[in-house]
């Protein structure tokens, strides 16, 4: 590779880098508009989730999950209560199943995207590698009607 396409492809790639911090910096804090639990699998799962901002922790709740195999859906899912604050804050989401573990930080994970609002599901899969989660901004939530969207959401 000739010097200057190497230094232009540094170049591009520190400014992306650094662009992407400055954005990260911007964005501290979301709102968590809801947690949902879900069970894909077709045995019951138990799972761990503890929300919680900085050192205080606003929840934590120990699930069983009935089998997917008895749902009409497909897959078994419970939502949280929203015992956090209403307030936008820098929300972390630690989960725990089957000697499976993570820890999503909601406004680094959320940084950037437009919403300042987000429902996290935390799910066990039967075909991915088992505990994951996804991101959902409010707007997005297809049917507020299943009571995932905490009430203090604007709508």
């Amino acid at each position: 590779m000739k010097r200057r396409k190497y230094l232009s492809a540094v170049s591009v790639v520190s400014a992306a880098s650094l662009s992407g911090c400055l954005f990260n910096l911007n964005q501290s804090t979301v709102q968590l508009g809801g947690v949902v639990a879900a069970n894909y699998r077709d045995e019951t799962q138990s799972l761990e989730i503890t929300i919680r901002e900085d050192d205080t922790e606003h929840q934590h709740v120990e699930l069983d999950l009935p089998p997917a195999s008895e749902t009409e859906d497909g897959f078994a899912i419970q939502a949280l209560e929203c015992t956090w604050p209403a307030e936008e804050g820098a929300f972390i989401i630690e989960s725990r199943a089957n000697d499976e573990e993570f820890t999503l930080d909601l406004a680094a994970e959320t940084a950037d995207r437009e919403s300042n609002c987000f429902v996290v599901s935390v799910t066990i899969d039967r075909i991915f590698s088992g505990l994951g989660w996804s991101i959902t901004p409010c707007e997005d939530v297809s049917n507020p009607d299943t009571n995932v969207l905490c009430g203090f959401v604007d709508e």
